[in-house]
């Protein structure tokens, strides 16, 4: 799995997109700021249909499967969003995730946004089974020693966006 801080994401859709993208930490804007990056090259690249889903004890996981599996030929790219719970994915959660791995393919970007996940979360099989085909964001509010580094790329990214 690519592990990356969310300055170092545009560098990497450059590269092509991946499978899924996992944004995982606690500071709201970086989150955002990387779902949208995410979401901006996909829909260059032709991911036309959003689709988000907030998972807790009542989610329709008949209705993502469905999604995953509706492949015809003029059915258009899509992106699926997963917010996960506060806490994490369960053990429920966790096998349908796993069950949701085995159902990408080119025309479906996974993006998977939460809180940092404990090491536990980290080796339940769904996410092992994504490993070598995403990235990983870590949207953590930067700590004081980062804060240089993150306002330097933040002002940086400003300045290619106004010209």
């Amino acid at each position: 799995m690519i592990r990356l801080y969310p300055e170092q994401l545009c560098a990497q859709l450059n590269e092509g997109l991946r499978a899924a993208y996992l944004l995982l930490g606690n500071d709201p804007l970086l989150l955002q700021e990387s779902q949208d990056a995410i979401r901006q090259v996909a829909a260059a690249q032709g991911f036309e249909e959003h689709h988000t889903f907030s998972i807790d004890p009542n989610t329709d996981w008949n209705a993502i499967f469905s999604l995953c599996q509706a492949m015809s030929l003029f059915a258009s790219r899509q992106t699926l969003l997963l917010l996960l719970p506060e806490n994490g994915p369960n053990a429920a959660i966790n096998e349908q995730l796993l069950t949701l791995t085995g159902l990408l393919h080119d025309d479906l970007l996974l993006i998977v946004r939460g809180n940092k996940l404990s090491k536990a979360q980290e080796n339940a099989a769904w996410f092992t089974a994504l490993a070598n085909r995403s990235v990983q964001v870590t949207c953590q509010t930067p700590e004081q020693a980062q804060l240089p580094r993150w306002v330097a790329a933040a002002r940086k990214t400003a300045q290619l966006r106004t010209g």
